[in-house]
């Protein structure tokens, strides 16, 4: 009688291992390309993005990572003039636009610990130019 289950157990297995190659190939039999296929090449044209300036923008005043021991500081900057410029702090949000020789000048009260700025600054075509710094503000003396 044992030699009966594994006689079975073999012969289920050899048909297992058939039946499971002739799925997996069976596809591949089918997609068969046919040797009269024609093969066309369509050439690619890259669309042409005309380059993007970033408008001027200097930060001259805090540096980034400042620590500072006064609650309430100066963004001194420039841009071109008449430029619109925006600041967001952790606190608030507020514009103004450039002087006519293009600098900028933005009083913030500062929180404890850091306070990251955004400091961006658009021309009249809606273009932009950006920077983020971070001034550390502790009441502490240093």
């Amino acid at each position: 009688m044992r030699k009966d289950i594994t006689f079975a157990v073999l012969v289920g297995f050899i048909l297992g291992a058939l039946t499971a190659i002739i799925v997996v190939n069976l596809p591949n039999f089918f997609n068969r390309p046919s040797s009269t296929q024609v093969s066309e090449t369509i050439p690619s044209v890259a669309p042409t993005i005309p380059a993007h300036k970033d408008v001027k923008l200097t930060i001259e005043q805090p540096v980034d990572e400042t620590i500072a021991s006064k609650k309430s500081i100066s963004v001194i900057g420039g841009t071109d003039a008449g430029n619109t410029v925006v600041i967001e702090t952790n606190l608030d949000i507020d514009v103004k636009e450039s002087s006519s020789d293009g600098s900028f000048s933005f009083p913030v009260n500062l929180a404890e610990g850091g306070n990251t700025f955004t400091i961006t600054a658009y021309n009249e075509k809606g273009q932009s130019g950006t920077k983020t710094l971070t001034v550390f503000y502790t009441s502490e003396k240093l």
